[in-house]
């Protein structure tokens, strides 16, 4: 009994049309089945850990909120008004119930000798003041008062130099 090659030769066809794509993923990915944690661009290593530099935590109810933060080179400097020193940056959120902002300290604040940190409700937030409800492990940080536009808003004052050796936690501003 004569064979044909026809079913054979689409069987051949068919494996390699499936077989090659499956190859090639396999190929450019090195994809290694056995490990469980292979996702690009993602790191089982927690980074905010490993940088020195602190975090600061917002909670807020009421709505969005800016965090400011100054550079100042005395004390004297940072307690002349809610604005004086030099502006680091603002970071800005909304409602929530527990939103931490890393700051990484940079070779620029060695000028420095105090960061001072307050928040405020944010231009279309409420008139909610935000207060310190806690300093965190940073020692020798410290609470001070400003009144602005007849509101009494709570800024805290952290010594530069302790911020270079490791990552710390640092206040809790809530409104």
């Amino acid at each position: 009994m004569q064979r044909g090659f026809f079913i054979p030769t689409v069987f051949v066809i068919v494996a390699l049309l499936v077989l090659v794509p499956v190859l090639f993923w396999l190929l450019i990915n090195r994809a290694d089945i056995s490990k469980s944690d292979n996702v690009r661009g993602a790191s089982v290593v927690n980074e905010k850990y490993t940088k020195s530099g602190f975090a600061v935590s917002v909670i807020s109810k009421s709505g969005t909120w800016d965090l400011y933060e100054y550079l100042c080179k005395t004390k004297d400097e940072c307690e002349v008004s809610l604005n004086s020193g030099k502006n680091w940056g603002i970071v800005s959120g909304g409602e929530t119930t527990g939103h931490e902002v890393m700051i990484e300290a940079s070779d620029e604040w060695k000028d420095y000798k105090y960061l001072k940190l307050f928040a405020k409700p944010s231009w279309l937030g409420s008139d909610t003041g935000y207060r310190v409800i806690e300093t965190g492990d940073i020692t020798a940080s410290e609470i001070v008062k400003f009144t602005d536009s007849s509101k009494e808003i709570e800024t805290l004052f952290i010594p530069v130099s302790g911020l270079f050796d490791k990552y710390q936690k640092s206040a809790v501003f809530s409104d």
